[in-house]
């Protein structure tokens, strides 16, 4: 996980043939995100990714944390009410 300048955020090693969307909360709960004075957030206002990252579980986990979810959609898949 990193910010939008590329810097890392978060990490997590795994076996070399999982697909790192399986582990995107697991790699979300460690983000901290860093103010100019007092202690860090626990949560950052929005998470960008690609379309392997799309799922309703991630959207949900989001949804859920108030973080906006700028991934874009499968095809096929639906995303709206």
């Amino acid at each position: 996980m990193a910010d939008g300048n590329g810097l890392p955020m978060g990490a997590l090693l795994t076996a070399g043939q999982r697909h790192d969307s399986a582990f995107f909360t697991d790699v979300m709960d460690q983000v901290r995100v860093p103010k100019p004075v007092g202690r860090p957030k626990r949560r950052p206002e929005a998470v960008a990714g690609d379309r392997a990252y799309d799922s309703k579980e991630n959207r949900k986990w989001c949804w859920k944390r108030n973080i906006e979810s700028v991934i874009p959609a499968r095809k096929g898949m639906h995303t709206g009410p």
